[in-house]
């Protein structure tokens, strides 16, 4: 009786919670952001960003659309909450014209369809994870072009070898599913980056890629883009790649069943085995550049063919006598860290052919001392890292040839003393940072070191210490009998680094004048910019004067020729006067002037009064 009133009490809270659950609904924000090279332009008030809530058909959408009065095509993204859709029907985002992200995580869908997607042409984003997704069938995301695809976290198991034919992807992510096959990888059309990490595959030998059928070179602006693959944590037994296509980088690491690594003629860019505790048998190419393995036991390494390797980690692999003489013979790697492998003593030879080195780790691999010229060929190392060895004691001068170094790791030797520290500033100028912890410095002595690191301007890279035992800045010391009267405030100005700090007193002043030099230059080269702009605008200036004047020289010289015209006429006018008035005095005195002669018939009181008179 009571089990039958828990049952109907149950099944009325069953109804009330039906009958009391909340309609769908939909939120919707503008979106103000600036789109370039899209296809269709819309101004800002009609883009909108949407996230509907207790949405359980694709008629709950279309209702909650419908009450907010927004045209379904100037939506832009969608995602879900509180909803629950087992699939997405046939066109469900027909009307959807202008989608770019949607967001259908943790939906509880089971089943996907290209039908569905049809109008999915450029997608940013398309996240389906954390569904009940179990396959992807046959051209599902065929010719689609999407920068982000998330389908992490299904349970797909199975994956048709057309869902990508033609897809041109940035990111895929099928971790965490169960897919076994990875025969469509072949099918791709473009991706960069695709995630395969926590499933179930076994083989690679089926993917085939072909730089014909690519179209990374379009999408890199003219530079060829190459994918890289992590196929972390699945279950291959043995790496094959038969492809003739070049990848980055493939992540094959934590493959508990992976024993044997055959690279044959694949081009692959970097490979990373670590955590791969089964591997036995390794077989590199040319065609590698970069190969990490981290705690791996290997039984051979053959690195006859690997001439173009450049970067090889091999950390904590127990590598034998064979493999470090293999090694050593790689003249055009340029990082090394054979980490946590015993090499036992170095001599003079054994970096020898390593002259492109810049990165050297050498952490934990039992070098109790080093002889002068051991690194002498070692001229570009900018990082050196040789800690947790049996050293006691180490002298700057054994790698006085890495005069490029920025970084130098001794901590955990026991060391007691870093000899010609002093004068290491002239040779290890670039330095940046020392890590001096873990040694057997006293307190006195290590104050020395951080003085004259600090002087230098050296970072001191510091370690976590328990508090009740003495260091300095984090640095662990011995406390000796007579440290007490010789620990002090850590200053640059005490008189066993007087030469140093001259020297950069020098070295100060010398940038200063350089400094001051070159003001002094920069103030000419702006006088003299000055100099030369007043002279092109007095030359501008001059020119226009001389083009006046020239116009006034022309105006001038006409008026005088008009002048000069005027007086010769003037003066051939007044010459003619005078002319004729000579000619008239002339005429007048030597003519007019003479007696004319007399009459006969004059009468006689003429003639009387003529002779009276004289």
């Amino acid at each position: 009786m009571k089990c039958r009133a828990l049952k109907v009490l149950i099944l009325l809270t069953f109804m009330i919670s039906a009958s009391v659950q909340e309609e769908a609904s939909v939120s919707c924000v503008r979106d103000t952001r600036l789109f370039f090279g899209s296809d269709r332009l819309y101004s800002n008030s009609m883009r909108y960003k949407c996230t509907f809530t207790n949405v359980n058909s694709l008629d709950d959408m279309k209702t909650a659309i419908a009450a907010q009065s927004i045209n379904a095509m100037n939506i832009i993204s969608i995602s879900f909450n509180q909803s629950n859709l087992s699939e997405f029907p046939d066109r469900a985002f027909r009307d959807y014209s202008s989608l770019k992200s949607l967001d259908g995580s943790n939906l509880r869908l089971s089943t996907m369809t290209s039908s569905s997607l049809v109008n999915f042409v450029g997608m940013d984003l398309i996240n389906l994870s954390f569904n009940q997704i179990q396959s992807l069938t046959t051209k599902v995301f065929a010719n689609k072009k999407i920068k982000l695809l998330d389908l992490s976290n299904n349970i797909i198991d199975s994956v048709d070898e057309s869902a990508f034919t033609g897809c041109e992807i940035d990111r895929i992510n099928l971790s965490f599913n169960k897919i076994k096959d990875v025969a469509f990888v072949s099918f791709f059309k473009f991706f960069n980056n695709l995630q395969m990490n926590n499933n179930e595959v076994e083989r690679f030998d089926q993917v085939k890629l072909t730089t014909s059928s690519w179209s990374g070179a379009r999408d890199g602006f003219l530079i060829p883009q190459f994918p890289t693959i992590n196929l972390v944590s699945n279950k291959l037994t043995k790496f094959e790649c038969r492809s003739t296509f070049k990848f980055v980088l493939i992540e094959l690491k934590s493959n508990e069943n992976l024993k044997e690594l055959d690279l044959g003629e694949c081009m692959i860019n970097h490979l990373d085995v670590s955590d791969c505790d089964n591997l036995k048998t390794v077989k590199l190419t040319d065609n590698l550049v970069g190969f990490t393995a981290q705690n791996v036991k290997f039984d051979s390494l053959d690195l006859s063919t690997a001439n173009s390797l450049s970067s090889l980690k091999l950390i904590n692999n127990s590598l034998n006598t064979a493999m470090i003489d293999a090694i050593m013979k790689l003249e055009n790697l340029t990082t090394l860290d054979i980490s946590r492998n015993s090499i036992g003593p170095l001599n003079i030879s054994t970096f020898a052919k390593l002259k492109n080195l810049s990165t050297l780790g050498l952490k934990s691999t039992n070098i109790s001392n080093i002889q002068f010229g051991t690194f002498s060929h070692q001229t570009n190392v900018r990082v050196l890292d040789i800690s947790d060895n049996n050293l006691g004691s180490f002298d700057m001068q054994m790698i006085f040839s890495m005069n490029s170094l920025t970084y130098l790791d001794v901590s955990g030797n026991e060391l007691i003393e870093l000899s010609n520290i002093d004068a290491a500033h002239n040779t290890f100028a670039l330095l940046e940072k020392i890590d001096l912890t873990n040694n057997k410095w006293t307190c006195s002595y290590l104050i020395k070191l951080i003085k004259i690191m600090r002087a230098y301007r050296v970072t001191l890279i510091q370690s976590s210490i328990e508090e009740h035992r003495s260091n300095i800045h984090g640095i662990y010391c011995r406390h000796v009998d007579g440290d007490d009267s010789i620990v002090e405030p850590l200053s640059p100005n005490q008189s066993n680094i007087t030469d140093i700090r001259d020297k950069m007193n020098e070295i100060v002043g010398q940038l200063t004048k350089e400094s001051q030099y070159r003001s002094n230059v920069e103030d000419r080269l702006t006088a003299l910019e000055k100099r030369i702009d007043n002279q092109v605008s007095m030359i501008a200036t001059n020119e226009a004067l001389r083009a006046v004047k020239s116009n006034e020289t022309q105006n001038i010289q006409v008026r005088n020729g008009t002048l000069f015209e005027m007086t010769l006429i003037v003066v051939f006018c007044c010459f003619i006067v005078f002319m004729s008035m000579k000619i008239i005095v002339f005429v007048r005195t030597n003519i007019l002037s003479k007696p004319r002669p007399m009459r006969m018939g004059l009468s006689e009181n003429t003639l009387t009064m003529n002779v009276d008179d004289y």
